[in-house]
């Protein structure tokens, strides 16, 4: 075996590696993309890069917020969302009980 300890945590996850598969098919693109929140880190970057001259915290925090706000109109809807309500619950029946590992 060439990575042990690879395998070992790969055995230790188990199913709980694809717990996506219990939602329905058509948010498994959102669940498995990081695209949205790379967009949002990408955008704030830009921002800030331009305006290094925050004198204070509340100066940076407006900063953020207008440009989050702006970044809001770009963002796609989620595949589904009006399914997304029915899900949760299902989800939740589905694992009341359970115990998981951290």
């Amino acid at each position: 075996m060439e990575y042990p300890k690879a395998v070992q945590s790969l055995l230790k996850a188990g199913e709980d590696l694809f717990s996506y598969f219990e939602f329905p098919k058509v948010f498994w693109k959102s669940i498995k993309t990081t695209n949205p929140i790379e967009s949002v880190f990408s955008t704030l970057k830009l921002r800030t890069r331009v305006s290094r001259r925050l004198r204070n915290k509340m100066k940076a925090l407006h900063l953020i917020f207008i440009t989050l706000k702006g970044s809001e109109k770009r963002f796609k809807r989620i595949r589904g969302y009006n399914l997304i309500e029915d899900t949760i619950t299902n989800i939740k029946s589905i694992h009341k009980g359970k115990q998981y590992a951290a």
